[in-house]
């Protein structure tokens, strides 16, 4: 029998860069940058949890709506340490 590895994902998700404010919020083709790596994610059947790490509660907020899946669960947290949602 083979016994299949799960995995957990970590997004890092900062508001401030230095060129482009909220680059994780900034959309391609109608989805943010955020909303394009928890997808990714998703797909993976190994990844059995993703986490978002942020600073901002606009981008917690938006990881929190994408996390409308079946398969898979999305922790949201605010600097690591006050967890949002479970």
């Amino acid at each position: 029998m083979k016994t299949q590895n799960n995995y957990y994902a970590l997004i890092p998700a900062r508001s401030g860069s230095k060129s482009i404010k909220m680059k994780n919020l900034k959309t391609i083709n109608k989805r943010s940058l955020l909303e394009i790596a928890i997808d990714n994610l998703k797909s993976i059947k190994s990844v059995n949890e993703i986490y978002v790490s942020s600073d901002s509660q606009k981008i917690l907020k938006k990881a929190i709506l994408a996390s409308t899946y079946k398969e898979s669960s999305i922790r949201s947290f605010i600097s690591l340490t006050l967890q949002v949602r479970s």
